[in-house]
């Protein structure tokens, strides 16, 4: 898609940022000279104009820019995001599209006007492009006469880069945080204490290490190419009076399942909490 001639400004270009940015370069969504990065980091500056060969520049330089662009991408660190309104006010884009954790569409909107916001909230596996991509539009978007258009562009950007979700309630962002967003940790925490285990009963790390990653990556697959839902793979392992049966018996009576839903309730309610201090 070298074809395309829609330009497209990275305002902040952090990990989250330059995952997107490479993904969307990999896809050949955009051509390197029709995506602009606006930065405070001069060797970040410097990094990216030499890894993706994209036009660089401070934020403050981007604010000049006489350039009509598609879409503009927040994707600075919560605490830097009133840094980049004033330029905004002076740049020309159809469409904002935020990647910052915990801001609402609003605190755009009551700064910069009635613009069309789609917010994203993805997660670490975009860095492999194995993301899920929840996006809300809000209404100024939904009643854009180019809402289809706005909605292609940022559809194609975030699917190069994982799958997506598309909510209708800007809350359940806050939810796919807790799910999603902080999932790939709970699937790493739940592959250490594997790992752990594995090393406890006298295999070494690194064989540790392989088995306990290697089972996820394969279960995913089977599920994946089967078709099967997680129980139905479980009850499939899960013969009775076998080793199987034993260890999903302490997971039981530990009452895992409660304990992640818990873990993941109380995640929900603090990402409602940071979002308010916002």
């Amino acid at each position: 898609m070298r074809n395309n001639t829609e330009k497209i400004l990275f305002m902040g270009c952090g990990v989250m940022g330059e995952a997107v940015l490479s993904s969307c370069l990999q896809k050949r969504l955009y051509s390197p000279e029709n995506i602009f990065v606006g930065e405070t980091d001069e060797k970040k500056i410097s990094a990216l104009a030499r890894a993706y060969g994209v036009k660089t520049m401070t934020s403050e330089d981007a604010a000049g820019l006489k350039d009509n662009f598609r879409a503009v991408i927040a994707a600075v660190k919560p605490q830097k995001t009133e840094s980049i309104i004033p330029p905004l006010k002076k740049i020309r884009f159809q469409l904002l599209i935020t990647i910052i954790a915990g801001v609402n569409c609003s605190y755009f909107t009551d700064r910069l006007g009635k613009i069309p916001v789609l917010r994203v909230m993805p997660n670490l596996c975009i860095k492999v492009s194995k993301s899920v991509n929840a996006l809300f539009a809000n209404e100024n978007l939904l009643s854009s006469p180019l809402a289809n258009e706005l909605m292609e562009t940022a559809e194609k950007l975030f699917s190069a880069s994982g799958k997506l979700i598309r909510v209708k309630n800007e809350d359940y962002i806050d939810r796919v945080t807790a799910v999603s967003g902080s999932g790939t940790a709970y699937a790493a925490y739940f592959i250490e204490a594997l790992e752990e285990a594995a090393a406890a009963l006298g295999f070494k790390p690194d064989e540790a290490a392989l088995m306990s990653r290697e089972i996820f990556d394969g279960a995913i697959t089977y599920m994946r190419e089967t078709g099967e839902t997680p129980a139905m793979m479980r009850k499939k392992v899960t013969s009775p009076g076998g080793t199987t049966e034993k260890a999903i018996q302490v997971f039981e009576d530990k009452k895992l399942k409660e304990i992640v839903s818990e873990a993941v309730g109380t995640a929900y309610e603090r990402a409602k909490e940071l979002g308010r201090k916002k």
